[in-house]
């Protein structure tokens, strides 16, 4: 079995994921790397235009296609409305006026790809669109829903108005989103905890037959402080170097510290470490570190192999977002071969609004694609 795979080039790091579903002869799910603002980029599939694509190589794929031509057991069937959608509350999508999200604090860099959250007992998609965007997802959107046990066919069922995930002068404001069904509950059961959605073309199918899951357990001991310590220190002194590590404009310490970096003066703790399983690498150890400089934090993640740093820092905003000990995190290999993404959630109510996080991991390192929570903008009012 084989899926449609395309890369082109990105010379730059910050990815922006699109899916290979938008034409009629789409086949399966696949994600190409595609730099807002290049020649042809496109919100509504993110797919360059008007150039001929490179060969793949690099690029992601988020589940394997299904031939259409060959029958399969595992083949899901398109999903159908389920009989409770009765119950849910509908609105008008062209009756919503948009709430654009605060730019670089939270949403999908993702054209097609949307955070799912838990909502009064229901599954509930909120597509961010930025201003000038159009939407992709409607009433009967085809959708992979991926989660902390697995990934299942749904669809957007009906649309609601929430006040949960955006806000307008400091108070909660209306925003369309979306409630999702699938044929069969089983669906539910199998994707655990909801975290994102994909969209799909209608009539392309999908199979995670081959997909692994396996959740990411907190491994930080001891020996990992030992291990890692000088490593994460070494890496900061030269992200003060580089101006990488962003000083607090009032921290005037912070900043004389930046001018010549002092290992000694960097205070570090690791809030999580895991194992992960990554084609390539032998040790592969990804880890959510938090550093203090001054009055300066940063949390933000990294991998490593055999101690040593793959990649850079990925920034995970912490003035608006959870502790680190309140997210779960789930890996999710869509091959099985060792290419996995790292998906975080919040399970257990925070103090103020559920978050989603999606990381992609290379041998080249940590990106992050996915960053939203709800209400960020409401909490300095509460």
């Amino acid at each position: 079995m084989s899926a449609s795979r395309r890369s082109i080039p990105a010379p730059f790091a910050a990815l922006v994921l699109a899916l290979i579903l938008w034409g009629p002869e789409a086949r399966g799910i696949g994600i190409i790397s595609v730099d807002e603002g290049e020649p042809g980029y496109s919100r509504e599939g993110g797919r360059k235009r008007g150039k001929k694509e490179a060969p793949s190589g690099g690029d992601i794929q988020v589940g394997p296609a299904v031939n259409e031509g060959k029958r399969r057991r595992n083949r899901m069937p398109a999903a159908e409305p389920v009989a409770d959608d009765s119950a849910a509350p509908s609105a008008e999508t062209t009756e919503t006026a948009e709430v654009p999200p605060p730019k670089g604090l939270i949403g999908s860099r993702v054209p097609g790809i949307f955070p799912v959250y838990e909502a009064d007992k229901r599954w509930m998609l909120v597509e961010r669109v930025p201003a000038g965007g159009k939407r992709i997802v409607k009433q009967d959107t085809q959708l992979v829903v991926i989660g902390s046990k697995g990934a299942a066919q749904f669809h957007a069922a009906t649309s609601t108005q929430s006040y949960l995930p955006a806000c307008r002068d400091a108070k909660p404001a209306k925003t369309l989103a979306f409630l999702l069904s699938a044929k069969s509950p089983k669906n539910f059961q199998q994707v655990g905890t909801p975290i994102i959605a994909i969209a799909m073309k209608p009539g392309a199918s999908f199979d995670s037959s081959r997909a692994v899951f396996y959740a990411l357990r907190n491994e930080v001991k001891e020996e990992v402080y030992q291990k890692l310590s000088g490593p994460i220190v070494d890496s900061v002194v030269e992200d003060l170097k580089s101006g990488t590590f962003q000083i607090k404009l009032g921290d005037s310490l912070g900043h004389a510290y930046a001018q010549s970096p002092d290992p000694k003066k960097i205070q570090m703790k690791i809030d999580f470490g895991s194992k992960l399983r990554l084609r390539g690498f032998e040790d592969a150890f990804v880890l959510i570190e938090g550093v203090q400089l001054s009055k300066s934090f940063r949390r933000c993640l990294r991998l490593f192999e055999a101690g040593r740093p793959v990649g850079s820092c990925v920034e995970m905003p912490h003035e608006l977002m959870s502790e680190t000990r309140s997210l779960q995190f789930v890996a999710y290999d869509p091959s099985g071969k060792g290419t996995p993404f790292i998906l975080a959630y919040t399970q257990d109510p925070p103090l103020w609004g559920h978050e989603r996080w999606g990381f992609q991991v290379t041998t080249k390192g940590p990106k992050l694609f996915l960053k939203d929570t709800l209400d960020p903008r409401c909490r300095e009012s509460f």
